[in-house]
């Protein structure tokens, strides 16, 4: 494929259909989305549609969806959401017996009672602000 070709054909039929998938697999981490983009257009640039059978079109967004999965899978991105939002959920840091650090939710009778807490903090608050 020439650089004329890929400019022309290629990069406007598919850059929304690149885009799309990149965006379903990075779900809110807008930086992973960028590099499945670019992982996109490389898998694009690559594909030989002449070795498609029956129906290019669909080799081709396999193609595309298949080489963004592995670059999944090869930098090990699994979970995107940030340990902030996670510890602001309610998670908490627990060292496991390896040494290792893992998130767990507490349990209920503890979240209730962290509520009630700071229910009681903000009470005091208030009534000293008075």
């Amino acid at each position: 494929m020439t650089n004329e070709e890929f400019e022309t054909y290629f990069l406007p039929k598919y850059d929304l259909v690149i885009r799309a998938i990149s965006w379903k697999l990075a779900q809110t981490n807008d930086t992973l989305a960028e590099d499945l983009y670019q992982e996109g257009l490389i898998a694009l640039w690559n594909c030989n549609p002449g070795r498609a059978k029956d129906n290019p079109d669909a080799y081709i967004r396999q193609a595309l969806k298949f080489r963004m999965i592995d670059y999944l899978r090869r930098e090990r991105i699994y979970n995107t959401e940030s340990l902030d939002a996670r510890l602001e959920r309610g998670e908490q840091l627990v060292r496991d017996v390896a040494g290792d650090f893992d998130l767990v939710m507490p349990p209920v009778s503890l979240q209730s009672s962290r509520n009630d807490v700071s229910k009681h903090f903000k009470r005091n608050l208030e009534e000293e602000e008075e």
